[in-house]
């Protein structure tokens, strides 16, 4: 199923994507290079100048490192929201089989039933040849077998119904590509502890350790709203190349100059508070889902928490 079903081959690309966003987290800001050529056009015997420089910018605050624990953090929540998905999957598709497995035994029983009375509206025609049976009786029973018989026929349409259902879950959407679900329902009674089943759910089900994950990517995420509020700072270095000047007033020889820049954005108008807020609502929002379900996160991982490994899987594999 999970190699087929085309809702859980859809899921794994969030895996995926949420993979490459890690690369993208610890790529650094590319540099810029950037050139100039300025010459005396007013026929003054000027100087003419050429310059080049490159200019690379500079995180502060961190910001790097905590792009990429938000990545990190969104990825492992990917891949719990992933399996709890196929929890739910494997759920419904079992549903799907018992649904299909019971429609088929309803069938059977049906059938059975029909061909029963399909046996004695015959043996009620010959009584009635015989003259021990009255005619009425006789339309009766006919009357019963063909009721018993749109039964039958409305069963073999859930059956089949069913059976359609349990093979989208399989990816096979054509008719002839069905499955024959084959078992019984005489499965043996189970006895558990209702206090360790729901302090096991709790603990490792796989939509709570989703939200938990999600709680620690919005923290990180705070971390980072923190971190942008700070300027980055832009370092440049710069070659120039001034000609030699036959100006008669000012003469002057060719030579070669460099220099040092340094530029930080003044955040007077758009100071990312905006940013800030959103990414604590998040994490408020976060921890409040989590807190339903009745998880208190004190350490870095809770108990029976199976953590992903970054990078491994390929198209959404984990």
């Amino acid at each position: 199923m999970a190699q087929n079903n085309l809702e859980y081959a859809a899921q794994r690309y969030n895996v995926s994507i949420a993979q490459a966003q890690i690369v993208k987290a610890k790529v650094f800001p590319n540099p810029t290079l950037g050139s100039g050529y300025s010459g005396d056009i007013s026929g003054q015997d000027m100087p003419s100048i050429i310059n080049i420089g490159i200019t690379q910018t500079f995180l502060t605050a961190g910001k790097h490192r905590a792009g990429i624990e938000v990545a990190e953090k969104n990825y492992l929540a990917a891949g719990a929201t992933l399996e709890d998905f196929f929890r739910n999957l494997r759920a419904a598709s079992a549903n799907a089989f018992i649904d299909a497995l019971a429609a088929e035994l309803i069938v059977e029983q049906k059938r059975r039933s029909s061909e029963a009375l399909d046996r004695l509206v015959e043996a009620n025609e010959k009584r009635f040849r015989a003259g021990d049976l009255a005619e009425i009786d006789v339309t009766q029973s006919r009357v019963e077998a063909l009721q018993f018989q749109s039964e039958l026929l409305a069963a073999e349409a859930n059956h089949l119904t069913a059976v359609i259902a349990l093979s989208q879950f399989l990816g096979q959407w054509r008719s002839s590509a069905t499955v024959a679900p084959t078992g019984r329902l005489d499965v043996p009674a189970k006895s558990f502890v209702l206090s360790e089943l729901v302090e096991d759910a709790l603990m490792r089900r796989a939509d709570v350790v989703a939200a938990w994950h999600s709680r620690e990517a919005a923290r990180a995420a705070v971390k980072l709203a923190k971190a942008n509020r700070i300027p980055d700072v832009d370092i440049g270095l710069t070659g120039q190349i001034t000609g030699q000047s036959t100006n008669k007033i000012s003469p002057s020889p060719q030579f070669y100059s460099l220099g040092l820049s340094l530029s930080i954005p003044l955040p007077i108008f758009n100071t990312l508070r905006a940013e800030l807020n959103m990414a604590r609502f998040t994490s408020e929002q976060a921890e409040k889902k989590l807190a339903g379900r009745a998880v208190e996160g004190g350490s870095r991982n809770p108990p029976g928490l199976r953590a992903l490994s970054i990078g491994q899987g390929e198209g959404g594999q984990i």
